[in-house]
């Protein structure tokens, strides 16, 4: 009885975790594209690359 009960709570804490690292997943590519995206557009910055890009429309 007592290792089912442990099973469960081990269960749940899994589920947490995963759902835990999902959000911290979310937020880390929420910051990289503000990151990227600010990024650009304040240094021109080629990092990202924006590079062939903005040599296309250099040429037109």
């Amino acid at each position: 009885m007592l290792e089912v009960k442990f099973n469960a709570l081990r269960n749940q804490s899994t589920r947490l975790k995963l759902k835990l690292q999902a959000c911290i997943l979310d937020f880390l590519s929420f910051l990289v594209n503000e990151v990227e995206f600010s990024g650009s557009r304040k240094l021109g910055c080629s990092m990202w690359g924006y590079l062939p890009e903005r040599i296309m429309a250099g040429k037109s």
